[in-house]
């Protein structure tokens, strides 16, 4: 008895053979599925293991990573630069060495500058000049003054420092008088070149540490070539 097709296409259908494989048995079909079902089970066991190495990498530092050391509990030695013993103290303080006047500077405002005398030598004349305090307090003066020949104008070079008198703080009550001593060179020991002869009137003088100056009256030949007519001692006590 033959079979329809239709009857044999379903009769294949049930003995394992699909129309898609061919005329491949039903052993050879779970062979396939088993084969694809191992693969795909692969993959996903990869997958896994490879998300768990990402995992335990990132949550893991690398071999060249340290971890931060701890915090040592041990105290840091304290050196103190406060000496443990009593520093000896200076038996005087710097500024009692030195001179410490308790009164004000004389200026030039409150002395009288003027000649207290003259006096002729070989080729000079020596002129004192008296430092007065016409104040009403006492005030001190120490060093050289200022001196130069004048005639409406200065004349020749201001007057040399003559350093045989040492300076020294010389205190003036009111009414009091310091000294100093101008020597004058005569013109006549200098060439007429050299000396350049004019006619003084005054002698300019500036006191010590003052920036106001009087005029003396005193009249001589001066030189207003640049010759070393004037010399000028410090101040001492009149």
């Amino acid at each position: 008895m033959r079979k329809s097709a239709q009857e044999v296409g379903h009769s294949s259908t049930l003995d394992g053979v699909d129309p898609a494989l061919g005329t491949l048995s039903q052993h050879d079909r779970r062979v396939r599925r088993l084969r694809r079902l191992g693969y795909g089970a692969g993959l996903a066991t990869v997958a896994v293991l490879t998300v768990a190495a990402c995992s335990s990498s990132s949550s893991s530092p690398g071999t060249t990573s340290t971890a931060p050391a701890p915090a040592s509990s041990s105290p840091s030695p304290n050196f103190s630069t406060t000496p443990s013993f009593p520093l000896p103290s200076p038996s005087k303080s710097p500024s009692s060495l030195a001179p410490q006047p308790t009164m004000a500077m004389c200026t030039s405002s409150g002395l009288k500058v003027e000649i207290g005398s003259a006096n002729g030598a070989a080729g000079s004349t020596y002129v004192t000049l008296d430092y007065k305090n016409v104040g009403s307090a006492a005030c001190w003066l120490y060093g050289y003054p200022g001196v130069s020949s004048w005639n409406g104008g200065q004349i020749g070079e201001a007057a040399v420092r003559d350093t045989a008198v040492k300076p020294s703080v010389v205190d003036l009550g009111p009414g009091a008088i310091a000294t100093s001593i101008v020597r004058i060179t005569d013109e006549g020991v200098y060439s007429p070149t050299q000396c350049d002869p004019e006619q003084a009137v005054d002698l300019k003088v500036f006191p010590p540490g003052s920036f106001g100056f009087q005029l003396v009256p005193d009249e001589f030949t001066a030189c207003a070539g640049s010759v070393p007519l004037l010399h000028v001692e410090a101040l001492t006590t009149g």
